[in-house]
């Protein structure tokens, strides 16, 4: 019998299809929406700025003319390429938001500007600001929870933000489910809400997550 996986996620049923083969089952469920603010978007005279996801990239595009000599730095690959597709050089990425303020604070303190969600957690304000960076937050989108109810019958659940895992955890139980989540970020907040094991991937990216789910099972 197939691996009846849900993913808290829209994604093509295709591709991951492709990528895990036969033996799974996928079914995707969307438990966070997403509005972006149409509010003027005013960067000051700021020449540094950090994306730790690509909907803030998507949020900013074409509502701001950076300065030239702009630097830029991510959490993720998806937000490094998203940039780059509109003609800006990355200077850091890192595979989460801890990682890249220990990058960050190799640098001299300077002003930096952190484009974000409502839901933003505060690990890169609180370090940086603390380090004596000039830190500025500005909330670019709403994540909006939508708590959705799942019975189906589910063997494994898999997780892609602390967002994610809070909507989806107020109606629905993960009792006797394996848990995946990726990255660290989302595994550490899943760790809140239940006893499970919780099985992660070392990167924040679909496709390394995808690999660990397929090596869990091929494990087994």
């Amino acid at each position: 019998m197939a691996i009846r996986i849900l993913f808290t996620k829209e994604l093509s049923k295709e591709y991951i299809q492709q990528q895990l083969g036969d033996y799974f089952d996928p079914s995707f469920l969307p438990v966070i929406g997403i509005r972006y603010t149409e509010d003027h978007i005013d960067i000051e005279d700021y020449h540094h700025f950090i994306f730790t996801s690509i909907q803030g990239v998507k949020a900013i595009k074409e509502k701001i003319i950076f300065p030239e000599n702009s630097k830029f730095y991510t959490v993720g690959e998806k937000s490094r390429q998203a940039l780059e597709k509109m003609g800006f050089s990355v200077e850091i990425v890192a595979k989460n938001a801890l990682e890249l303020s220990d990058k960050i604070q190799e640098l001299n303190p300077i002003k930096i500007m952190h484009f974000c969600s409502s839901k933003a957690l505060s690990t890169l304000k609180n370090q940086l600001s603390e380090a004596g960076f000039d830190f500025a937050e500005k909330i670019v989108y709403e994540t909006i929870p939508l708590y959705p109810e799942w019975n189906p019958p589910t063997d494994a659940i898999v997780f892609f933000s602390p967002s994610g895992v809070e909507s989806f955890m107020k109606n629905n139980s993960v009792k006797n489910k394996r848990l995946f989540a990726i990255g660290e970020t989302t595994a550490n907040y899943l760790k809140s809400f239940t006893d499970n094991e919780i099985i992660k991937s070392e990167q924040e990216t679909l496709e390394d997550l995808l690999q660990v789910i397929k090596d869990t099972y091929r494990n087994d």
